[in-house]
């Protein structure tokens, strides 16, 4: 729970926000000055003529999402507003004034967003504009954005070398530290480490590379442990460990739905629980098995099991904090309950409540898990996304064999999420004839393929594990040897290897039986890449 000041605190006291002055709802949006808007003259202004706003944050990701409606009588707030643009005389009333707004609410202009009670306020975010919405008929413009964090979901990372993680023996930790960075994040993180013999949870793996998505790596890294990323008011990402959950718990807050709440729907979903789980690292594996979830959850019905590569896991207690993390993570989606109330501005995620509410008979400990706000002119709400304050616990483990190990790759192998990737190839030198076979998977993709400047491209639909790419020489041509360069994209389209980061294709001018290069058919030279989806 966030510390405030007593008068806001007194100010909160009236669960209706009625009675005296000093209860009534307030919202300021403070709008930062961005450089094209020459006729702003402070470096910062408040938000005129707000309608509503509302806010949004959740444990599922640090970045907050934001909407802030506001009235826009003769288009002062428009971007592209211009004093004396249609002449001195508008129709009926309204002449043109002066509005020093134009060029302001942009996207990626900077704001912060401040509830409160009166003139007591409590700065809840900071961010930056997306998209600007102006509707004519209803003289109105709506702004939405999000938090700081966007940079890690939308910005790319920019390494000075290949990666901007470069040491494979970096604490998970720091490497958030540094991923965040890099798209210019500040952020408060600590060395992760083992319970019981403090190892490091190290990343194991170079990673950072040009045009990914920091996000994309860290939710992968952090969702494998007991912590959470939260961005705090100011935009600082701070990293935070995930409490042991109990009923016990002491709430710091108490809801009864005979004082404030306004609206309540419980759920208890047991779609998204599994009470076996396979960790395994490389060639280490171990599966772990929730006891309480089979028996209390399914009734000794049912039995489900998911698997997860984590590349950290190198040590059988590494694996089992993983499932613990993971099960711990399951509770939250076992009961839910939401919940509309006045809002109570200190409360933060993973806080504590105390819920009484007659109808699902809920009479007990909570933790918030999502917040969202509401200001309109019918008061300041927050709506409430919270989970039962129960863990699940890792049952005694069970020692698998390790996997099979994958098949040998000539080209260096690699790992991907993707369903599907598709790799481009061309000669790089002179067209002289290079023909080869492509087999994927068993299956052949592409006969006697004469390999030209201009790329073609092989489009891969890649199943769980190991896909074998196979290349077998047809014919060197009349020069030199077979040769093939590569490009790796995504299945977005986004370059995952350029050209030159790989090695090039090269397959020596052996065994030849023609002067136009071909190969005997039974000594075709071959290379294999294994492409891994996990």
């Amino acid at each position: 729970m966030k510390p405030v000041n007593i008068e806001l605190q007194q100010a909160m006291t009236s669960a209706w926000q009625n009675g005296k002055n000093f209860r009534r709802p307030s919202a300021a949006v403070i709008i930062e000055r961005p450089p094209e808007a020459t006729e702003f003259l402070v470096t910062d202004a408040w938000l005129p003529d707000i309608i509503s706003i509302e806010l949004d944050t959740d444990i599922e990701s640090p970045g907050k999402t934001f909407t802030i409606t506001c009235s826009n009588e003769n288009g002062i707030l428009s971007a592209d507003y211009r004093f004396n643009k249609y002449g001195n005389v508008r129709m009926f009333h309204e002449v043109p004034i002066p509005s020093p707004w134009r060029n302001v609410l942009l996207p990626e202009t900077e704001l912060s967003i401040h509830f409160g009670y009166n003139g007591n306020f409590m700065r809840m975010m900071t961010g930056t504009i997306d998209n600007v919405n102006i509707d004519s008929q209803g003289r109105t413009i709506k702004i939405t954005g999000r938090s700081m964090y966007k940079k890690a979901i939308s910005n790319t990372l920019q390494p000075k070398d290949t990666y901007v993680i470069q040491d494979k023996n970096m604490n998970v930790g720091l490497a958030v530290e540094e991923l965040l960075k890099n798209v210019g994040l500040k952020s408060v993180v600590f060395n992760l480490k083992e319970p019981g013999s403090n190892d490091p949870f190290i990343v194991t793996k170079k990673m950072g590379l040009r045009r990914e998505h920091p996000a994309d790596l860290i939710t992968s890294m952090v969702d494998s442990t007991f912590t959470v990323l939260i961005e705090d008011q100011m935009g600082v990402v701070r990293m935070k460990n995930v409490p042991v959950f109990s009923r016990t718990s002491k709430a710091v807050y108490t809801f009864d739905d005979t004082i404030e709440i306004l609206e309540s729907d419980f759920e208890i979903d047991d779609s998204e629980i599994f009470n076996a789980i396979l960790i395994k690292c490389g060639k280490e594996a171990n599966r772990f098995k929730s006891t309480s979830i089979f028996r209390n959850i399914f009734h000794g019905k049912s039995y489900r099991e998911t698997e997860i590569e984590v590349p950290w896991a190198d040590t059988y207690e590494k694996r089992r904090y993983v499932a613990q993390s993971l099960f711990n993570q399951m509770a939250m989606r076992w009961r839910k309950l939401s919940i509309t109330v006045p809002a109570v501005l200190p409360l933060e995620l993973l806080d504590v409540v105390l819920v009484r509410e007659r109808i699902s008979q809920v009479n007990w400990n909570l933790h918030i898990r999502g917040i969202k706000y509401s200001y309109t002119s019918d008061g300041l709400f927050q709506t409430l996304e919270l989970a039962d304050n129960t863990g699940f616990k890792v049952s005694n483990p069970e020692h698998l064999p390790p996997p099979p190990p994958p098949p040998p790759s000539d080209l260096p192998p690699f790992t991907v999420t993707d369903a599907k990737i598709s790799i481009e190839v061309w000669d790089f030198s002179v067209e002289d004839g290079d023909r080869m076979h492509v087999y994927f998977n068993g299956r052949r993709l592409k006969t006697s393929f004469f390999i030209r400047n201009k790329p073609f491209t092989l489009n891969l639909p890649l199943k769980k594990g190991a896909n074998v790419l196979k290349f077998v020489g047809v014919s060197a041509g009349t020069m030199a040897t077979l040769s093939g360069r590569f490009r790796v994209r995504r299945e977005s389209g986004a370059i995952l290897y350029d050209a030159g980061t790989l090695p090039d294709l090269e397959m020596a001018r052996t065994n030849i039986i023609s002067k136009s290069g071909y190969y005997d058919p039974k000594k075709r030279p071959a290379k294999t890449w294994v492409i891994t989806r996990v």
